[in-house]
């Protein structure tokens, strides 16, 4: 059965969000967060690495069921009859 690709946006979304993880996690862009601040106790460097890892993962666990849910194929028609190219 063919499934359609990704729509391109999504397709561009799962290219970018890696590379704004690596540049987010680099040291240059940690290093503007050591400080002696706290966030409810926790050091401010520590507050931002979880924060961004967190986001991460949220981001991705969305785009992964964006994508899914653009791949999966249409249902049959209401009526039960077999879809017009006869795979079904």
């Amino acid at each position: 059965m063919y499934t359609p690709p990704p729509s391109p946006r999504l397709r561009d979304a799962a290219v970018v969000l890696p590379i704004l993880g690596l540049l987010l996690l680099m040291p240059p862009m940690i290093t503007l967060f050591v400080d002696r601040y706290d966030v409810s106790g926790v050091p401010l460097i520590v507050a931002y690495l979880f924060g961004v890892w967190i986001a991460l993962i949220v981001c991705a666990a969305l785009l992964a069921r964006a994508i899914a849910r653009s791949n999966r194929p249409a249902g049959p028609a209401r009526d039960g009859a077999e879809p017009a190219d006869g795979a079904g």
